[in-house]
């Protein structure tokens, strides 16, 4: 079961960092790395995710860990239930992430793009990821669990 977690948890944390850098790179958010057409998505997203600072990214990922790891003690019986609760502890992951890290760590995410924390073109970017991201591990998670059975 803890292997299931971790790979689940591993890639929504790839979706909640490289998901939001291409809606930012996409419309054009972060100075310099604009997608000009869809073949530029690709290498602006990577642009975008890398300039993210590793405290950033790393604040992010202890939270996302705790919130999965709080959903799944609860031990869920009912269906979608997993997917619920993983969404909403991915966006106050994320929310918690923007609030709590100092702007001077803030490279590439959130206030050290725009210069305010809770900018609201930036959270149109942020959170679609966090959601994305927790159906990603709710599902990840549970195909994992039932091969092996």
């Amino acid at each position: 079961m803890t292997s299931c977690i971790l790979r689940s948890w591993l890639v929504a944390w790839a979706v909640a960092v490289f998901l939001p850098s291409a809606l930012i790179a996409g419309f054009g958010l972060a100075p310099g790395n604009a997608a000009v057409g869809l073949s530029a998505l690709p290498g602006a997203t990577w642009a975008v995710a890398d300039e993210m600072g590793p405290a950033a990214k790393l604040l992010l990922g202890g939270l996302l860990l705790a919130a999965f790891l709080l959903v799944e003690r609860r031990q869920l019986r009912k269906p979608g239930g997993r997917a619920v609760l993983a969404m909403a502890g991915a966006v106050v992951a994320m929310l918690a992430t923007i609030a709590l890290l100092p702007e001077a760590w803030s490279r590439g995410f959130a206030s050290g793009l725009s210069g305010q924390r809770f900018d609201p073109a930036l959270l149109a970017a942020y959170l679609p990821g966090a959601l994305f991201a927790g159906i990603v591990f709710a599902g990840s998670v549970s195909r994992c669990l039932r091969s092996k059975i």
